[in-house]
Parts: structure tokens; C-alpha cells; sequence
């Protein structure tokens, strides 16, 4: 069970019927595969499970060419990297293989040559960056750091010749772009490239007709958005993409303010944000920057300014969200802000009614939580904060009620949370755990008591919404929730309706889109929706042509890949799962070597996990350690 730190994984079992066998499950439905079968054909085969609906990949042409080469398969195309060369280099080199193509950083050439170079290791804190020469050189240069809070490009050379260009390699395969081509045709323009192959986007039709203007591509197809209308309204304004489609927020007043001053981008930690000339001007704002604890949040001037006034900017549309009234009413309330419109939760009857319940922060490092009256208040609670190493759990309290209970604790390192009391007080209630499928979910009592009704649950453990009204009004709309995928949805109704038409939901609630240019275009084409299984997919026509091939499905919108070639070349190499550096791979041979070896965890902090002490007892066995806080 992936992004829990234990998730009390029986690996006795798995081990006496898989043997050697290794099952990912990630972002699946199946979080109880049946392994019987799966060892009885597989054997030593692995099992890739990401982002897919087919739990059961057959490598077994993979698996008699390869030999010991690592196959890097992460939001990029090439499928098989040989890595022979690098294992009779790198030894006791350090694997980044994160994003990016170069599947092997070899440090120490890195460091004797590069000297003020940065390595960038996306994920992880460290990173040995030199910030004392990188502050004396820098000065007025862009500073592109995804997940990380130091990390500092120097961009001396692409300042020379780009001059105002802004290079943002966020998630890309080339590190480097090389902008000189980009500059002579664009010249002051900006290239955005986020979650996308094309590494070079063609800017000079854009160019011609935006001049000065932004292009904004994160987790959308369109490559190239036509800013023809954008640029007759916006400008010199800021788009705000965040995603959505709609890719552009006029920020008229924020303009006036700012001049030119703040680009919010997301996943950036700071994305040239002028802070000195924005702190001067903006006075009375508050910037808010998703995925940083620090982020130059000057909470207490800006209360004392702001009056109530606060700018948050997390996943939400409303990039600008007027609190007056919440500063009035909530007080001592907790505000949650998680992929939800309705970024003002009041929580005065939860207060009242949850008692042992737990309230969920999620990807908000402070959230101003006021931790003294809850601990008043909760005494034996709970209070989890989503990417919070801290988060001040109780857990000697937790474990003597607790016992043999299991916590469910997305991206958190405690992670044990004792359902017996839960189950207690909400007897025929659902309690959904993020990134998971079903989770023990009692579908019986929920359909005796919903009928109807749809469980809204995202990235919140608590989250029962009744959707009465919801149902009365709509009658046959549907209301996906993102990262679910049942969420009871009524695709009857959505046939009659609809009939070959596809509803775009990603990230978003509501979002109903009517694709009927789309169909018409397509006809028997995919259409692909992002962290969406099913999402109506016309398999007739893809089992006709793939037969035995691979779909994969990973942030990408073509999503069939033939893998006959790959198939032929790869055999015996070990493909890697998404947001999983190497996953425990052939735990025999790991057993015997690693010992001082460094076990890569990503989303961890501690990039340097020991595997001495899980060499001498796995054996055999395999531990599967995805976004983990686990201490092995």
C-alpha cells in the first residue's frame, strides 16, 4: 500500500506464495492483488502496477534480454535505459533518477568539475548545494528549484545569452535547454514547460502574435495555447495555470500593485519573485506558495496589515480568496484548504460533534492551527498535518486506546491510526484514505444508507458529505471526485445522456464537459483523463490493435505504447515505477551488496536509508517503501 509507512503489510505471506515475486501496487483500486496466480505465471517476473488498470504486466521477453540493466520508466518515453556502463562506473555513485533522462549522476566528476554547479535532486532537501558562491554569482539571476527548499541554478551563462529569458525545467527530461535558438526567435518571451515531452516548444508563431506574453502548460494537452485573445486583454498581467484549463486569471489589480513583480508557479519555490519590490509595494498581501514551509510568509506584519485579508494559492481557482468574513466567525476555527473551492471550511460543529475525530491539513505546512485549544479540546485526538515531519501527535494516548488498529496516514511518518473507536461512532460510515481504493470500505451500509447520495472524499479522512441537495437538483449529473474511482457514480444516467461523449474531470468537482466536437473528431480514438481509470474508454478498438501489447497510462495523453520493440530488446531489465527510486529491485543480489549501499525514498527527507539491518532480515522478502517517512 503505497504513501503509508507501514500500512501493516503481511510480507510472510506474500512471501511463502510469491516466493520472489514483487507486486506494485500504486494509485490502484486492487489494494489486495490476488498473488496465487500471479506467482503461478509470473514467477520471476515483475509485476508493474502504475497508473493502470492492468495489475499484471507479463515481462517475460523483458526479463531474458535484460540482465540486470534497470529499465527507467517515469513520465518519459524512452522505456529502457541500459544502464550497463553506469553499474561499472557509478559503484558507489549516487542514482538521481528522478524527472529527469540522465538516469545516472555520477558525483564525484560532478563535483570536481562543476565546483558551483548545483545537483538538483527533485524530492529531497539536501542536496549538498554550494549557496555561499551561488548567492556572490547570482544576484539578479532566476532561481529554478522544484520540491526543494535551497537549490539554486546558476544561470550566469543563460542570462548572457538569453538576457530576460526565464528557463524552467520543472519535471522535464533535459536539465539543461538550450535557449540560445529560443532566444534569437522568441527574444523576451518565456517558456513554460511542465509534465510535457516536448522539451522545446516551438514559440515562434506564438511569439509573433503574443510579444511579451506568457505560456502556461501544466497537465494540458493543448501545447500551445493561442494567447491571441489573452494577449489583446492581459498584457503585461500574470497567468495564473494551475490545473485548470482555463489558463488565465486577469490579475488587473495585482498588476497595478505589483508591477511586473510576482509570477506564481506552481511546484516553484520562488520562480524569480522579486521579494525585495513586492514587499514594498504589496504591503498588504500575503503570498502563498504551495509546498514550502517557509516561502517568506510573513504571517504576523501581514495580519497586522492585511485586516483578514489573505491570498491562497493552493490547487484552487479563486487565486485570491477575501476571508473578511471567515477572520469574524471562525476565530479559534481551523481553516482546510485542500483541493477544494470552498477554501473556507468552518469547523465550529466539528468541534462540537468530533470529540476523538481528527482534523486533516493537508499539503499546508502551518495552516495556522491553533494547537493549544485543540489539545484542549482533543486531549486524545489527533492532529495530522499532510507533509509535516512534526505535526505534534499524541501517540502515547493513541496506542493505549489503539492497540491492534491500524491509522491510516497519508504522506505522514507516524501513520497508525486505531479504527476501534472510529468504527464505534461511526458505525456504517465510510472512512476513505487517500490514494486508496477501497480501504475496507463497507459498500453494504453505504448503499442502505446513500441510496443515491455520492461520498465525496479527497485527500480528507472524515469528509462525509450528504449530497441530498446535491441529488434533488442535478437528479442525473455526475460529480466525480478526483483520485476515486468508484465514488458511486451513476454511468446509466451519464449513457443516456451523454451517449459517446466523454466528462473531462481532473481536479476539478464539477467539471462536466461536453466533448462533442471531440467525438466527432475522434471517433474510435482514447481520450485519456488524468488520474482517471475508466473514465469511459472505448477498449473495443484498443484490444483489437494492442492485443498483447502495453497501455501505459502515466500523465500522458496518448497513452498506448507499443512495447513489442521494447519486449524484444529489454528482457531481464527492471522497469521502474513511478515515484519510486529503486523499490527494494532483486532483493537477493540487494541483500548481499547494498549493506552500505543508499536506498533512494521519495518524498523523504532522510535520503540515505541504511539497509544493513533490512538486508539481514528480509531475506527474501520484499519491502515496499514508496513516499515513506518510515524509519527502517
Amino acid at each position: 500500500l503505497t504513501y503509508l509507512r507501514e500500512a501493516c503489510l503481511l510480507l510472510e505471506d506474500l512471501c511463502r506464495l510469491c516466493q520472489k515475486k514483487i507486486l506494485f501496487v500504486n494509485y490502484l483500486r486492487e489494494a489486495c492483488l490476488l498473488l496465487e496466480d500471479l506467482c503461478r505465471l509470473c514467477q520471476n517476473k515483475i509485476l508493474f502496477v502504475n497508473y493502470l488498470r492492468e495489475a499484471c504486466l507479463l515481462l517475460e521477453d523483458l526479463c531474458r534480454l535484460c540482465q540486470y540493466k534497470i529499465l527507467l520508466v517515469n513520465y518519459l518515453r524512452e522505456a529502457c535505459l541500459l544502464l550497463e556502463d553506469l553499474c561499472r562506473l557509478c559503484q558507489y555513485k549516487i542514482l538521481f533518477v528522478n524527472y529527469l533522462r540522465e538516469a545516472c549522476l555520477l558525483l564525484e566528476d560532478l563535483c570536481r568539475l562543476c565546483q558551483y554547479k548545483i545537483l538538483f535532486v527533485n524530492y529531497l532537501r539536501e542536496a549538498c548545494l554550494l549557496l555561499e558562491d551561488l548567492c556572490r554569482l547570482c544576484q539578479y539571476k532566476i532561481l529554478i528549484v522544484n520540491y526543494l527548499r535551497e537549490a539554486c541554478l546558476l544561470l550566469e551563462d543563460l542570462c548572457r545569452l538569453c538576457q530576460y529569458k526565464i528557463l524552467i525545467v520543472n519535471y522535464l527530461r533535459e536539465a539543461c535547454l538550450l535557449l540560445e535558438d529560443l532566444c534569437r526567435l522568441c527574444q523576451n518571451k518565456i517558456l513554460f514547460v511542465n509534465y510535457l515531452r516536448e522539451a522545446c516548444l516551438l514559440l515562434e508563431d506564438l511569439c509573433r502574435l503574443c510579444q511579451y506574453k506568457i505560456l502556461l502548460v501544466n497537465y494540458l494537452r493543448e501545447a500551445c495555447l493561442l494567447l491571441e485573445d489573452l494577449c489583446r486583454l492581459c498584457q503585461y498581467k500574470i497567468l495564473f495555470v494551475n490545473y485548470l484549463r482555463e489558463a488565465c486569471l486577469l490579475l488587473e489589480d495585482l498588476c497595478r500593485l505589483c508591477q511586473y513583480k510576482i509570477l506564481f508557479v506552481n511546484y516553484l519555490r520562488e520562480a524569480c519573485l522579486l521579494l525585495e519590490d513586492s514587499c514594498r509595494l504589496c504591503q498588504y498581501k500575503i503570498l502563498f506558495v504551495n509546498y514550502l514551509r517557509e516561502a517568506c510568509l510573513l504571517l504576523e506584519d501581514s495580519c497586522r496589515l492585511c485586516q483578514y485579508k489573505i491570498l491562497l494559492v493552493n490547487y484552487l481557482r479563486e487565486a485570491c480568496l477575501l476571508l473578511e468574513d471567515l477572520c469574524r466567525l471562525c476565530q479559534y476555527k481551523i481553516l482546510l484548504v485542500n483541493y477544494l473551492r470552498e477554501a473556507c471550511l468552518l469547523l465550529e460543529d466539528l468541534c462540537r460533534l468530533c470529540q476523538y475525530k481528527i482534523l486533516l491539513v493537508n499539503y499546508l505546512r502551518e495552516a495556522c492551527l491553533l494547537l493549544e485549544d485543540l489539545c484542549r479540546l482533543c486531549q486524545y485526538k489527533i492532529l495530522l498535518v499532510n507533509y509535516l515531519p512534526e505535526a505534534c501527535l499524541l501517540l502515547e494516548d493513541l496506542c493505549r486506546l489503539c492497540q491492534y488498529k491500524i491509522l491510516f496516514v497519508n504522506y505522514l511518518r507516524e501513520a497508525c491510526l486505531l479504527l476501534e473507536d472510529l468504527c464505534r461512532l461511526c458505525q456504517n460510515k465510510i472512512l476513505l484514505v487517500n490514494y486508496l481504493r477501497e480501504a475496507c470500505l463497507l459498500l453494504e451500509d453505504l448503499c442502505r444508507l446513500c441510496q443515491n447520495k455520492i461520498l465525496f472524499v479527497n485527500y480528507l479522512r472524515e469528509a462525509c458529505l450528504l449530497l441530498e441537495d446535491l441529488c434533488r437538483l442535478c437528479q442525473y449529473k455526475i460529480l466525480f471526485v478526483n483520485y476515486l474511482r468508484e465514488a458511486c457514480l451513476l454511468l446509466e444516467d451519464l449513457c443516456r445522456l451523454c451517449q459517446y461523449k466523454i466528462l473531462f474531470v481532473n481536479y476539478l468537482r464539477e467539471a462536466c464537459l461536453l466533448l462533442e466536437d471531440l467525438c466527432r473528431l475522434c471517433q474510435n480514438k482514447i481520450l485519456l483523463v488524468n488520474y482517471l481509470r475508466e473514465a469511459c474508454l472505448l477498449l473495443e478498438d484498443l484490444c483489437r490493435l494492442c492485443q498483447n501489447k502495453i497501455l501505459f497510462v502515466n500523465y500522458l495523453r496518448e497513452a498506448c505504447l507499443l512495447l513489442e520493440d521494447l519486449c524484444r530488446l529489454c528482457q531481464y531489465k527492471i522497469l521502474f515505477v513511478n515515484y519510486l527510486r529503486e523499490a527494494c529491485l532483486l532483493l537477493e543480489d540487494l541483500c548481499r551488496l547494498c549493506q552500505n549501499k543508499i536506498l533512494f525514498v521519495n518524498y523523504l527527507r532522510e535520503a540515505c536509508l541504511l539497509l544493513e539491518d533490512l538486508c539481514r532480515l528480509c531475506q527474501n522478502k520484499i519491502l515496499h517503501v514508496n513516499a515513506l517517512f518510515a524509519d527502517l
